[in-house]
């Protein structure tokens, strides 16, 4: 059911023997009411649980994470679904930033994308000390949604999977010392602070979106296309017309993009 893990395994980290990319993973059964509430009355399973979660962001994500879906009067509230192209979309983060700088993921409405990887930036802060990750709106009110999206999903964890966070409206911050942001559009937002990650979500809507890219660039210490693996994962996500994608960031680099 959950994984035995070593205690000084690196937490989400590519490359690593006991971190398992989403597109490699192997949940069968994923956990159900029961056996979430078995793992409650013990304190061993409780620990396999957790280390399960350190090594896998997929497995923690379908056990673990509780979204909300507005529009079904029904059921609001259920856990995030373990779809095959959720899960291929999974992988792509996982190796963004080793394999390749940045992520571009042309999308429409009701595919739970930013759902999905707000919550690797969200759990990679959760679970790993030092980090910084931001994701970035066109608006302040857009932002500060995503942030009452996570602190939905932290507030529905298990007690032994929740970890220490204080919270504000646009930032979650953890007692492992790493913090996930949700910040209004605008380069100036990107101007100082080194990031672990960065998504530009709904970029089609960003009124200075070349600006924000290259400014999210540096911040992740991306200088060049071609320059991997000591950079943050860089992710731009949106409803964008194809000429924005090629006008705004892609130019003559679309063979670096996934």
């Amino acid at each position: 059911m959950a994984r035995a893990l070593a205690a000084d395994m690196r937490i989400w980290t590519p490359g690593d023997p006991d971190c398992v990319a989403p597109a490699d993973e192997v949940l069968d059964p994923i956990l159900s009411a029961a056996d979430i509430e078995r793992i409650g009355w013990d304190d061993e399973l409780q620990a396999a649980d957790l280390m399960a979660c350190l090594g896998s962001p997929w497995y923690w994500i379908v056990n673990h994470c509780v979204t909300l879906d507005e529009h079904d009067h029904d059921e609001p509230y259920k856990r995030f679904p373990p779809a095959p192209y959720l899960r291929a979309v999974a992988d792509l983060w996982w190796w963004c930033g080793v394999r390749y700088p940045v992520l571009g993921l042309p999308k429409g409405r009701k595919l739970l994308a930013t759902w999905l990887l707000s919550l690797f930036y969200f759990g990679d802060a959760q679970f790993k000390g030092g980090r910084r990750n931001m994701v970035q709106s066109y608006k302040l009110l857009e932002s500060e949604a995503i942030i009452a999206k996570m602190r939905g999903v932290w507030q529905r964890e298990p007690p032994w999977i929740r970890q220490p966070c204080e919270w504000t409206t646009t930032e979650a911050r953890f007692a492992n010392g790493s913090v996930f942001v949700a910040a209004p559009g605008g380069a100036e937002q990107l101007q100082g602070p080194t990031l672990s990650g960065y998504m530009m979500d709904e970029a089609g809507d960003h009124d200075e979106a070349q600006l924000t890219y290259e400014a999210a660039l540096a911040a992740c210490g991306i200088p060049q296309w071609r320059k991997v693996g000591k950079c943050g994962r860089f992710v731009i996500v949106g409803r964008c017309p194809r000429s924005w994608w090629h006008d705004v960031f892609l130019a003559d680099e679309i063979g670096d993009v996934a």
